[in-house]
């Protein structure tokens, strides 16, 4: 988890899938610590991954070439 975020911090270096699964397991690890060291009957609500990134690249293609026949 540590490598996949340096990579991604300082090299520019990831993707979604990446970034969501190491997402899930820094979840389920705060569950087991709360688990372990809080309340051992602790239940939780089931994972619920973030929305998806918004492909913001069509419109900025369309503002582009709107300038551009401007």
């Amino acid at each position: 988890m540590r490598r996949a975020g340096n990579a991604a911090s300082h090299e520019l270096n990831g993707d979604h899938r990446t970034t969501l699964a190491m997402l899930k397991v820094s979840w389920q690890l705060g569950l087991w610590f709360h688990r372990t060291f809080a309340d051992p009957a602790y239940r939780s609500s089931p994972f619920i991954p973030p929305l998806a990134p918004i492909d913001e690249s069509e419109e900025l293609r369309g503002e582009l070439d709107d300038w551009r026949r401007r």
